[in-house]
């Protein structure tokens, strides 16, 4: 496959040729002579396509609009519209635009033509290209869906201006993957590329890069029988997370999280080395001040730090947990902890809400250090003296415990001994 950097000679592995340049939109009608958008720039496509030849339909941003419902509610307005076979779907957006509208072209009218315009660097590296389609449901991400190859990719590069930084991150992650997988020079590209490219010829050499990684993969495996599984490279983790937190975490995050969780299973199973877990997690570190994760502090305020006995949740009724000060663990939100043990607390000696930050969750797998607010792990209180407290302090020394308001105690009252006459 011989590559160039031009819109005029797009990658042609797949039958879908991928075009990658500047001010592409503009170009539509000459790149697919054959031919629902964006608010942001739908305009400019409107604009080049004609106000009588186009139906735009917009949808809200993230990973909640992409189910069943907004599919059907996409679908109907079609048939209302009166749309035929001889349409084209122009998903115009990011990963989740692409996924759902190339779903509902793969269902529509038993299957009509979809042009993938990615306007983020995650769906131009990465999710645009392949013809995967679906929407999530509550069972989990991307149940539901379909292998329906694009009319063609258009990726214009100028899109990317009005991209916020935490969005770039998520491609970079998705770009750090193929060169793990697949390319070692590209990886060094990438790695130069860092924090951001530098300049336009940069950004267009690793978009470039990416989709001829990708194009190559799937053109050897459409299906994913077999090759084409090294795509999903730091996925299951992913998807596990973004579940976990109900798409909380962006998948970009995700997905760079789940490599080095990943990456740290192989070393210790030993199909992976050390050098490559210490490569990807120092690279992740330099685009992760572009990737933050949303803070629940704003949302509500931190409740104050409280002691108590320490009760194994396993080992008591619910009212000698609430009566000892253990209290369950609020949703994380936007978070993962740095020790995955944490995540299912049994006992603990303080209440606090969940915040952390994607650096946190990208470290080794260790115990929290003393000042974040992560639960005590099941077995922390097996080091502790057999006599001794939750604090291992010895009962004589240990101020009385007092009692939580609207919470009867769990002490039984000590029964007095009766004196004869």
């Amino acid at each position: 496959m011989t590559a160039r950097l031009d819109a005029d000679a797009p990658l042609v592995a797949l039958d879908a040729p991928v075009h990658v340049g500047h001010a592409l939109l503009d170009e539509l009608p000459r790149l697919v002579p054959a031919l629902a958008v964006d608010a942001l720039h739908g305009a400019r496509v409107r604009d080049a396509l004609g106000d009588g030849r186009t139906l735009v339909l917009t949808l809200p941003p993230g990973e909640q609009a992409k189910t069943r419902e907004t599919w059907g509610g996409l679908t109907d307005a079609m048939l209302v519209a009166g749309i035929g076979r001889d349409a084209i779907v122009l998903a115009l957006g990011g990963g989740v635009i692409g996924d759902l509208a190339g779903f509902v072209a793969a269902t529509y009218l038993r299957g009509i033509p979809v042009v993938q315009c990615p306007t983020t660097l995650l769906a131009m590296v990465d999710a645009a290209i392949g013809g995967k389609t679906a929407v999530d449901t509550p069972m989990g991400k991307n149940l539901v869906g379909a292998f329906h190859a694009p009319l063609a990719v258009v990726a214009d590069l100028d899109t990317l201006a009005t991209l916020p930084a935490r969005e770039r991150a998520q491609g970079l992650a998705e770009a750090l993957k193929h060169g793990v997988i697949a390319d070692r020079a590209y990886w060094d590209a990438v790695v130069r590329a860092l924090p951001w490219p530098a300049d336009a010829d940069a950004l267009h050499a690793l978009v470039h890069g990416s989709a001829a990684i990708k194009c190559g993969v799937v053109a050897r495996d459409p299906h994913e029988h077999g090759e084409r599984a090294i795509l999903n490279f730091g996925h299951t983790i992913a998807h596990a997370i973004e579940r976990a937190t109900d798409y909380a975490i962006a998948h970009g995050e995700a997905v760079a999280i789940g490599m080095i969780v990943e990456a740290t299973i192989a070393v210790r199973t030993g199909v992976g080395t050390a050098e490559v877990l210490q490569a990807l997690r120092s690279r992740v570190r330099r685009c992760r001040s572009r990737c933050r994760a949303p803070s629940t502090s704003t949302s509500s305020p931190r409740p104050p730090r409280v002691t108590r006995r320490a009760v194994p949740a396993s080992c008591a009724s619910p009212s000698r947990r609430r009566s000892a000060g253990w209290h369950a663990p609020p949703r994380a939100t936007g978070c993962i902890p740095s020790n995955p043990r944490s995540c299912v607390p049994r006992c603990t000696t303080a209440s606090r809400t969940h915040e952390a930050h994607m650096s946190d969750a990208t470290e080794t797998p260790t115990a929290p250090p003393a000042d974040t607010a992560h639960e005590a792990p099941h077995d922390a209180h097996r080091d502790a003296p057999r006599d001794a407290g939750a604090e291992g302090v010895p009962p004589a020394r240990r101020a009385p415990l007092p009692t939580p308001v609207g919470v009867r105690s769990a002490r039984k009252p000590r029964r007095r001994r009766r004196t004869s006459p």
